[in-house]
């Protein structure tokens, strides 16, 4: 296995941990609401890289723009 495939790999599980944390314990939210959170994990963990993940990509969208 390669060092990126433990990390994918370690970032999937994690990602399940937070789903089912999510979707079992979590303030009454539905399956697909805990899927999403359980994507962007890290921002739910640490909420100030919420910030930081939206502005690149708002970046991002408007690059796409520009250059399309």
């Amino acid at each position: 296995m390669t060092l990126k495939t433990k990390l994918i790999a370690g970032y999937g599980i994690v990602g399940l941990l937070v789903l089912f944390y999510q979707w079992l314990f979590g303030p009454g939210v539905g399956f697909g609401v805990a899927l999403g959170k359980a994507i962007v994990w890290p921002a739910v963990i640490f909420p100030s890289l919420g910030g930081i993940i939206g502005a690149v990509l708002l970046l991002a969208v408007l690059a796409i723009i520009y250059f399309a």
